[in-house]
């Protein structure tokens, strides 16, 4: 995540540091303990296991999408607005984010997951259906991609429009690394037949953002990581995990530039539960921007007006990482 020119990131910074300045603690060293049958998954449930190496994989690609997506604004910053530079990272950090496979079933972009992308912005897509009153995040980040592309290119560079792309981008991350916990945590404790997979699931997913998260609020980053260790059992695992996350994370939406109609309620939450109750941010003034569907003239939508199509090379999602195509034609 380091350059030789020392550039760093939100995400990886506050990674690191709950890590305790260790990069491999961020993600490699739980990996390799589940691929090798060591550590804390010696002798684990097997779901267990794939779950943490999967989902960690995840991730890992989230925080590649960060490390270019902040590569672009300070090689932009440093004038190197051409499209073989500053543009060139931007357009990584889109194609990262979307992925470059296919979809099985769809166009990508909208109706239901097509489950074969593997990507951070599928993994998104999945949170968009469990919350389905909240932000449709996937349809969102397409057109916030493009206006950061938009605004990194030559003389149309515009430093406070890209980061403002830039920021909405975390706010899409944090917000489904927010659903996850509250969902798998529910899921774990699973009424008291607790299930390990789930555990590992809501770990993985919370730390996809929880990095980020913690560069606003480290405490609260910290509270929920106990809540989610990889460690904890049957007989630790706390009943009112799911209850206690959510009120953990609602109380630094305003923090975050996100809202409760943003996160949106989990769709499979219990009557009359913690998790059914309404969420309240009375004069939380978050919002997220709606980007651009000024789409770039190499990958302008053939098939939709105003929509997103794909950009020919078997098509990234989406409007494909909105320029990247020219880059692997």
């Amino acid at each position: 995540m380091l350059t030789s020119n020392g550039y760093t990131n939100a995400w990886y910074t506050g990674s690191l540091d709950l890590a305790g300045g260790v990069i491999d603690d961020i993600w490699h060293n739980y990996i390799m303990a589940c691929l090798e049958n060591t550590g804390f998954c010696k002798d684990a449930d097997s779901s267990f296991r794939k779950y943490v190496i999967n989902k960690s994989l995840i991730g890992v690609v989230t925080g590649y999408v960060t490390y270019e997506m902040g590569a672009a604004v300070w090689k932009a910053a440093q004038g190197q607005t051409e499209d073989t530079k500053a543009a060139y990272a931007w357009d990584e950090a889109a194609a990262f984010y979307v992925g470059n496979v296919e979809p099985v079933i769809g166009d990508g972009y909208t109706g239901s997951v097509p489950g074969n992308l593997y990507s951070p912005y599928e993994f998104n897509w999945k949170r968009d259906f469990d919350f389905p009153d909240g932000t449709s995040t996937h349809t969102e980040a397409i057109p916030i991609l493009n206006y950061g592309l938009l605004n990194i290119r030559g003389g149309d560079y515009n430093a406070t429009n890209l980061a403002a792309a830039q920021m909405a981008m975390y706010k899409i991350i944090a917000i489904n690394a927010i659903r996850s916990a509250i969902k798998y945590s529910n899921r774990a404790y699973n009424g008291g037949d607790f299930q390990p997979k789930y555990l590992a699931e809501g770990w993985a997913y919370w730390k996809t953002g929880s990095g980020y998260i913690a560069t606003v609020n480290k405490a609260v980053v910290q509270q929920v990581d106990a809540l989610l260790a990889l460690n904890l059992t049957n007989t630790t695992f706390a009943s009112d995990a799911d209850c206690q996350i959510k009120q953990l994370v609602e109380s630094i939406y305003a923090d975050l530039g996100i809202t409760c109609a943003m996160v949106g309620m989990w769709k499979d939450a219990t009557a009359n539960s913690c998790l059914a109750a309404a969420c309240d941010d009375t004069g939380n003034s978050g919002t997220l921007i709606s980007g651009s569907q000024a789409w770039v003239d190499m990958c302008k939508p053939v098939e939709m007006a105003g929509s997103p199509s794909t950009c020919g090379l078997g098509a990234l999602a989406g409007a494909f990482a909105l320029a990247s195509a020219r880059w692997i034609s």
